[in-house]
């Protein structure tokens, strides 16, 4: 055989033996392939909020708290080699182009969130720990390529890193990875939904005040973040007691026109934190009453839970398409504020709309005024007719009645 012959059949079975080598290198995840959840060393397990909430993703709460992500990977094929095992995270890569970790690139798509595994010496389960600080800081302006394996660590200031309100995909990717930087055999992508920002809230917030309710109508918001709305009433309806109610209550109400009222100035109902994009120094922390939270822009409230309406299912309402919502069991003659927020998948609840207030009272409908202006009682539901137009009488005067009934005097209101 011609010696230029012998050595291209040598370099083909060098090659074909090293592309053999390298994909024996496998990274997967063990049985339950979730990571847990810890918050100062206590695990959480693996979820954090309710199934319809998106328990498995990442919220603003959980960044705050300062949570880590603890994975159980399976790894094979690794005794022998200088094969080690990196973890990177990014919003657009799986990170196994080295240009993409800013290996010979002038930027990186990818950032390093986990120490490596330097030639792991036996095969089985292996723990890794990813910060979620670290994992969401940098989403914005991923690290330069000379920091990229091990950017400084971040803090609270993370969790304003999200641009907008609309959640944030990302992957945390498990990499065999060669002495030259190169990735090789079999990788593991882990997909997570991150969101630390909640949706604007709903827009044109109305009310109309009835016996011991108030009936909130608003626009229902049409971005695809939002899956209901939490309602915050001060003071806590179940808190007021019954007598507390007085017909002197000098509260001058709204009259449920939808304009700001200068009287509905409830500062407990206002709190909000507008995350900052692009933040990723250490302990940035985040602003708190920016004027953007109240313009669209998204946010997080901030308002203490215990002001939160009727939670029995997760959400005040838990129907994005929903535009009224009333407030009962309230005491006559107390007056309310309310405000009303949206909240997204992953359960961040965004920043308050603007107030309402306005205290109930007993209705006086058409028949009550009827009576009392010397009519007859019972009105004309009660009526029977004899012989001609019944149906069509007793239909008109039931209409008027339910008509009559939605209005309400304000007699002590000028």
């Amino acid at each position: 055989m011609p010696r230029s012959r012998r050595l291209f059949f040598a370099a083909v079975l060098a090659a074909t033996g090293a592309s053999a080598v390298a994909s024996a290198q496998t990274v997967t995840p063990t049985a339950i392939s979730f990571p847990t959840r810890l918050v100062g060393g206590q695990n959480l397990g693996y979820a954090t909020r309710a199934q319809n909430l998106n328990p498995y993703g990442i919220s603003y709460a959980d960044c705050t708290a300062d949570m880590t992500l603890q994975f159980s990977v399976s790894l094979a094929g690794f005794e022998g080699t200088d094969a080690s095992v990196e973890v990177w995270a990014s919003t657009t890569s799986d990170c196994v182009n080295s240009s993409d970790r800013g290996i010979g690139a002038p930027s990186a798509v990818c950032w390093g969130v986990s120490p490596s595994l330097v030639e792991p010496n036996a095969s089985g389960s292996t723990q890794f720990s990813v910060r979620v600080q670290d994992l969401v800081g940098w989403q914005s302006s991923p690290p330069p390529p000379a920091q990229a394996g091990k950017p400084p660590s971040q803090g609270v200031g993370a969790c304003a890193a999200q641009p907008t309100f609309a959640a944030v995909p990302m992957v945390i990717n498990f990499l065999a990875v060669n002495g030259e930087g190169r990735a090789i055999g079999t990788s593991y992508q882990y997909s997570i939904s991150t969101d630390m920002v909640g949706p604007p809230a709903p827009a044109g917030l109305c009310e109309t005040a009835g016996e011991t309710l108030l009936n909130l109508t608003f626009t229902p918001n049409t971005d695809s973040d939002t899956i209901g709305y939490d309602l915050y009433v001060d003071p806590i309806p179940s808190q007021v007691p019954e007598t507390q109610g007085s017909s002197d209550s000098g509260l001058a109400p709204d009259s449920g026109n939808c304009a700001i009222n200068a009287s509905c100035n409830d500062s407990v109902l206002t709190g909000a934190v507008l995350p900052d994009a692009g933040s990723t120094t250490e302990e940035t922390g985040v602003a708190s009453g920016d004027a953007d939270v109240l313009s669209g822009n998204g946010g997080v409230s901030s308002i203490p839970d215990g002001y939160l309406f009727d939670l029995s299912s997760g959400l005040t309402i838990s129907d994005k398409s929903t535009a009224q919502y009333v407030i009962t069991g309230l005491v006559d003659y107390v007056d309310y504020t309310a405000v009303i927020s949206a909240v997204d998948g992953t359960g961040n609840i965004g920043p308050p709309s603007s107030e309402v207030c306005d205290y109930p009272e007993p209705v006086q409908d058409f028949w009550q005024n009827y009576e009392k202006d010397g009519g007859g009682q019972g009105g004309y539901c009660a009526l029977e007719t004899v012989g001609v137009g019944g149906t069509s009488m007793i239909g008109a005067g039931c209409a008027l009645v339910a008509v009559a009934a939605t209005r309400r005097r304000r007699k002590r209101r000028t």
